[in-house]
């Protein structure tokens, strides 16, 4: 409900990926959406904690070389990640 989702950017096995802009600030970003269930399967201990490992990582590094995550949303069925353009 924040975001528009204007086109997709890509996909791969268990995410994809959308062109998205901010309501209120006109802002673009990218907003991949994985599907906790593909991604489960594709491992093989199926640990959802090394999902989620990985997105506060990458929440905490600031650096020019890699993407920031700008915000998390969680649902039963996908997690969101809102990223720099």
């Amino acid at each position: 409900k924040h975001y528009l989702i204007v086109r997709e950017l890509g996909k791969g096995a268990f995410a994809t990926v959308k062109l998205a802009v901010h309501k209120e600030t006109e802002e673009r970003f990218a907003i991949k959406s994985i599907d906790k269930k593909k991604f489960m399967d594709s491992r093989r201990n199926n640990n959802n904690k090394a999902l989620m490992e990985e997105v506060n990582i990458l929440m905490k590094v600031s650096h020019p070389n890699i993407i920031g995550i700008k915000e998390v949303f969680i649902t039963d069925k996908c997690l969101y990640l809102v990223l720099e353009l």
